[in-house]
């Protein structure tokens, strides 16, 4: 009896040793790769990959090798329409999450068994989720003489709409990919159904359309039409990517087009409406996006600046959009969420480090500062935003963000999970503020008094903690 006590007690020591040394082998690990080869966590300037007389496509990072999960590949792009610009139908081997920055435009999507998902025009502030092999496309395109009445009338409330649609596009890529041709890595995973071939466009930056692959003998076999039939298919459209359709280059379609538009747009708010009514009926509350496919496979489009925020005080707003607002984040095989926050002059979006995502910030106005600490206790980052910076946060990495005293800071942070954890340093689920009064006090070897007033000087707010110089008169106040 006691051989066998003296084993299970020789057993358990060992056991623990080995789950120290694990431990101390994998922390150590962590550590190395900051050592060996500093991977950067802020961009600042983007790098053109397409550009033509309809718009373009700039990139921070094809991807951010700090958050490179194994198979995993995230980048950030901004894309820019003109007007009658058209981003051509395309399917992706990557989720997209794309967020509008300025104007407006018609978006479209299609699920894979030809059903559409999406068909409306997409405003700022909103968003639209594009899994995988969905084939999208984005067309900005207005009637003459000015927009809709309806969309005039938005416009007129909002002080004016741009021309220009612009929009942050956060892409989550498997793996690289490797081409067919001589194994050479693919660096965009873009396909476009539409637009020359890549020898017909020459000089352009971009794919071909992929039905240039295809011989036209099968085609014409395939569709059941001429020949000649497949040549204008194939080689009407010039452009690669991104083109603009103008009405002086090409008056019938440049009609047919804008006004096909302009139905679908009255259908939509036609269709919004009844869908509305019988939404509210069924569940008393707001009705979905409508969609051929949106009544079983859900939404995927929400109004981010029409969501409730999930904090607001006098510092500022914060506003989060993730599966239980559009369940279509956490499906199809994405994994995403997204925040939209606005600080006022000074004041701070608390300490904090995500459990289970990482995050891609894009400053969309204002200024500001944010520090990133590794988690080994060294300062990742210290530097100060701007509007068009970009910043990536790893999880577990604690960050805090600041807006400068001149200025407040709006910026959209995309997440790579589609139901964010965040454990916080400070305000009213502080981890500090909630564990036990001596743990705290033993830990850091601090008198009591120090940790009342951890636990009690921003215990009123949340996320956000507004200027210092509202929470001194605050306290003023209450001391009155």
């Amino acid at each position: 009896m006691e051989t066998a006590m003296a084993t299970g007690v020789r057993y358990k020591a060992a056991l623990a040793l080995a789950m120290i040394c694990v431990f101390v082998v994998v922390a150590g690990a962590v550590g190395r790769k900051t050592e060996t080869g500093e991977r950067r966590l802020e961009y600042t300037e983007r790098h053109e990959v397409l550009k033509s007389e309809g718009g373009s496509v700039s990139m921070w990072a094809e991807s951010f090798e700090h958050i490179a999960d194994a198979g995993r590949r995230v980048s950030a792009a901004h894309l820019t329409l003109e007007e009658d610009g058209f981003l051509l139908p395309s399917y992706s081997s990557g989720h997209h999450v794309i967020y509008v920055l300025e104007g407006s435009a018609y978006a479209g999507l299609m699920t894979p068994w030809g059903i559409p998902a999406t068909l409306r025009r997409l405003k700022k502030g909103e968003m639209l989720v594009v899994p995988h092999g969905w084939v999208s496309w984005i067309c900005n395109h207005h009637q003459e003489g000015g927009q809709s009445t309806t969309h005039r009338h938005e416009s007129e409330r909002e002080g004016g709409q741009t021309s220009t649609f612009k929009a942050l596009v956060v892409t989550d890529f498997p793996a690289p990919l490797a081409s067919e041709k001589g194994g050479k890595t693919e660096t965009d995973g873009c396909y476009f159904l539409a637009g020359a071939s890549k020898r017909e466009g020459a000089g352009c930056a971009g794919h071909g359309g992929v039905l240039h692959g295809f011989s036209k003998d099968v085609l014409t076999q395939v569709w059941g039409v001429d020949e000649s039939d497949v040549e204008k298919l194939l080689h009407s459209q010039k452009g690669l990517g991104i083109v603009k359709v103008s009405k002086t280059q090409h008056p019938e379609l440049w009609e047919r087009f804008v006004s096909k538009l302009s139905h679908m747009e009255m259908l939509s708010d036609v269709s919004s409406f009844v869908d509305g009514l019988a939404h509210t009926k069924r569940h008393g509350g707001d009705h979905r996006e409508q969609g051929s496919a949106a009544w079983f496979l859900g939404d995927f489009t929400y109004n981010v600046e029409a969501a409730t925020p999930a904090d607001r005080n006098e510092g500022g707003e914060i506003r989060l959009v993730n599966k239980e607002l559009l369940p279509a984040l956490g499906k199809f095989g994405l994994s995403f969420s997204l925040a939209v926050g606005r600080l006022e002059k000074g004041a701070v979006r608390v300490p904090a480090w995500s459990v289970n995502a990482h995050m891609i910030v894009h400053v969309t106005s204002g200024s500001g500062r944010i520090q990133i600490v590794h988690p080994d206790g060294s300062n990742a980052l210290d530097t100060h935003l701007h509007a068009g910076s970009v910043v990536v946060i790893p999880r577990f990495y604690p960050s805090v963000k600041v807006a400068s005293k001149d200025e407040g800071l709006e910026f959209v942070g995309v997440m790579t999970s589609s139901r964010p954890f965040w454990s916080h340093l400070a305000g009213r689920t502080s981890l500090l503020s909630n564990m036990p009064e001596r743990v705290v006090e033993e830990a850091f070897n601090i008198p009591s008094d120090l940790v009342k007033k951890l636990r009690h000087r921003r215990a009123q707010y949340f996320v956000i903690l507004p200027p210092p110089s509202y929470q001194k008169e605050e306290q003023e106040e209450k001391q009155l």
